[in-house]
């Protein structure tokens, strides 16, 4: 539903996000670039950090339910 089928696709993509938000944060007197990686990172997350969670934890399950069936 809310993920790719690749667990080190959902990884990387939450790397990036800390990373977008780390520059956001250092970026807070720039008002434009802090607002522009924080859009990056909802981007990366898509959506919220719980919905990149909720992706990572249906992504783990599908590779759990993929290994059970070999």
């Amino acid at each position: 539903m809310y993920c790719s089928t690749s667990v080190i696709a959902q990884l990387v993509r939450g790397a990036l996000a800390m990373i977008s938000i780390a520059g956001a944060i250092m970026f807070i007197p720039h008002f434009w670039p802090a607002m522009g990686l924080f859009g990056l990172a909802i981007y990366f997350m898509r959506g919220c950090p719980a919905c990149w969670l909720m992706g990572l934890m249906e992504a783990i399950r599908g590779r759990n339910e993929r290994k059970a069936l070999l």
